[in-house]
Order: structure tokens, then C-alpha cells, then sequence
């Protein structure tokens, strides 16, 4: 996406005034699409080839979400905590 700079920083919140979705998620969606990943890379050590959901209701649900959709999204990989 041409709204982000590869390399560069960002906040949840603007990453969220950039492509929307919900906030906390760490797969944010908005009208039935995940909109960007926010992935923790412990948690996920092969990212971006490889995302590792989980399990549980919404983790899930977007998680199919994201399988079923096409089309690129940006992933930004946590390196800190911000607001």
C-alpha cells in the first residue's frame, strides 16, 4: 500500500487512521476483510510467509477471513509497546 513507508515505524492507532478496522485485533478487519496484520514476531517466526492464527472465535473467523480473501495487505511486525 502506498499509504506506508517499508521499514518506517507506526502506531496501532495510525495504522487504524490509515486502513481502519478495529484497533486491538491483531488481524483488523473491516467489511468482511482483514485490512493489515500486526504480528508479534515471536510469536510468529516465519512471518510474512507464514501467519499463525490460533484458535479461538474472532481469531479464527479472521483468520478464515484472511485465507478466503484475495489481494495483498500490509504486515507490520511489533517492536515495542505504544499507546
Amino acid at each position: 500500500m502506498s499509504e506506508f513507508e517499508l521499514g518506517k515505524s507506526y502506531t496501532r492507532r495510525q495504522i487504524h487512521n490509515l486502513v481502519s478496522g478495529s484497533v486491538q485485533p491483531f488481524l483488523p478487519d473491516k467489511s468482511g476483510r482483514v485490512v493489515c496484520a500486526c504480528l508479534t514476531p515471536k510469536l510468529n517466526p516465519d512471518v510474512p510467509n507464514v501467519i499463525l492464527v490460533g484458535a479461538g472465535g474472532d481469531i479464527y473467523r479472521r483468520g478464515r477471513m484472511l485465507v478466503d480473501q484475495s489481494g495483498a495487505i500490509p504486515v507490520f511486525l511489533k517492536n515495542g509497546s505504544d499507546d
